[in-house]
């Protein structure tokens, strides 16, 4: 177990709601194809420390 746990959930937590809120609030400037592999890359970055 990573000593982090809690802290690493809470950031993934975090960044997906996050990016979700903002999607919702700008429809238009958000483009999922173009967002969805920074998404996956940055959170997959994260749970590999777990």
């Amino acid at each position: 177990m990573v000593r982090n746990y809690d802290a690493v959930a809470e950031i993934v937590a975090s960044s997906m709601i996050s990016s979700y809120s903002y999607w919702m609030e700008h429809p238009d400037s958000v483009s999922t194809r173009e967002i969805k592999p920074m998404l996956h890359q940055v959170l997959e970055s994260l749970v590999k420390i777990l």
